[in-house]
């Protein structure tokens, strides 16, 4: 593959929902992922709490409690599709004393708001369902969830490769090839099964040279043994 549509750099859950939801939208465009580490997820996206959140905490009408609504049914849609270990199994916000008992008046009004299924329960309910937690009440939060997000994030990386033939490749360094454009050199490591799904970003010449993406080419920055190098000219991004 010599050129591609849309470049996304980091193959953790944001570049791999984004290259899907392009691939999606338009499977005639040519999506690359790349990825400097050896596997997708190898970084937040894999080492987190895997929780997903009900959205207890913010405030109604704003667009994060409007966003974590919509992921949350998307992510337990999505890990109930593709049989993705999962489980939405509450939690317990637990008051201590009375002063944190009133706080959780509010905490269930932001829920009932937000759309998030929430009751407020005593210490006897509190212990019939978690008994090593201790308070004098909680509210229980039935929309919040688990999941294995590095699993997420592999099943994501098979669908966009079926989907898009997404390029196997490791960064190696990124350089500006044209005022809407830049040149990408990568490896292809041959001996790695597990070295796939590479995936894509939508970023500008400008902003990647804000973030400090975009630098020369360099002595010492050949790409990575068993590899060979080619290069991929990145064209202006799509517009979703």
């Amino acid at each position: 593959m010599d050129r591609a549509d849309l470049l996304v750099v980091g193959a953790g859950i944001v570049g791999l929902a984004t290259a899907r939801a392009v691939v999606r939208a338009h499977p005639d465009q040519t999506v690359v992922v790349a990825e400097k580490e050896p596997a997708v997820a190898a970084h937040q996206s894999g080492r987190n709490s895997g929780v997903i959140h009900a959205g207890v905490y913010y405030q109604p009408g704003s667009d994060k409690a409007r966003l974590c609504r919509a992921g949350r049914t998307s992510m337990v849609e999505y890990c109930r599709a593709h049989a993705i270990d999962h489980e939405v199994c509450g939690k317990l916000v637990v008051a201590l004393d009375d002063d944190e008992r009133r706080r959780l008046a509010e905490l269930e009004r932001r829920c009932a708001a937000n759309g998030v299924r929430a009751v407020t329960v005593g210490a006897e309910r509190l212990r019939e369902i978690e008994p090593h937690a201790a308070g004098i009440a909680a509210l229980h939060v039935l929309d919040t969830g688990i999941v294995d997000y590095a699993q997420v994030c592999r099943v994501l990386a098979a669908e966009i490769e079926e989907a898009a033939a997404a390029l196997q490749a490791l960064a190696a360094s990124f350089a500006p090839a044209t005022d809407a454009a830049v040149e990408v050199a990568y490896g292809f490591n041959t001996e790695e099964d597990t070295l796939t799904q590479l995936l894509a970003l939508n970023q500008s010449i400008a902003e990647q040279e804000r973030s400090g993406l975009t630098e020369p080419r360099r002595p010492g920055n050949e790409g990575l043994p068993g590899t060979k190098r080619t290069s991929s000219r990145i064209e202006p991004p799509i517009r979703l």
